[in-house]
């Protein structure tokens, strides 16, 4: 991963970011972006100025434990071997266990997905999710490819590696 700064002119006067990038995909992308100010507003808070108004506060526990715990069972994976795309945009399995993460921890509509998305950790497990690619009709566009027998298969493959994964630690 690699990081930068990078200055903008807004009508005459000067503004800084920073941002990260890494790989994805095959592809250099921005993977985080942080909006610093002016130079002035930099100053003052390096000189321990006033605190800030607000602070970025993820929700980090329990979707990185469910996610990890999706990782292990491989859900994604397993549904994408059944119900495969073009590779673009989001697999079929990501939306699904995005969705699946989402009703385990708030259940939210799949309307305000990215609203409760963007406050979690999962930000940083799903680099190619972003507000434009989390409405609610990707959803529903996604979950359409998962018939009632490829649902099936894909719930026998997930427990039958679960199975064979529990049996080896014996």
């Amino acid at each position: 991963m690699r990081s930068d700064f990078k200055a903008k002119k807004v009508s005459g006067r000067t503004y800084y970011n920073y941002s990260e990038w890494a790989w994805v995909g095959g592809k250099c992308r921005r993977v985080r972006q942080k909006y610093l100010g002016t130079l002035e507003n930099i100053a003052k808070a390096m000189d321990g100025g006033p605190p800030p108004l607000h602070a970025e506060v993820f929700e980090w526990g329990l979707p990185t434990a469910l996610w990890r715990l999706c990782c292990l069972a491989e859900t994604t994976e397993k549904t994408d071997q059944l119900c495969p795309k073009r590779d673009q945009g989001l697999s079929v399995g990501e939306y699904i266990t995005i969705a699946a993460l989402n009703s385990a921890i708030r259940s939210n509509s799949k309307r305000s997905m990215w609203d409760w998305f963007a406050q979690t950790a999962l930000l940083r497990k799903f680099l190619d999710a972003f507000k434009a690619r989390l409405p609610s009709q990707k959803f529903w566009d996604h979950m359409d490819k998962i018939q009632g027998d490829t649902a099936l298969s894909i719930w026998k493959s997930i427990l039958k590696g679960m199975v064979e994964r529990a049996g080896r630690r014996q």
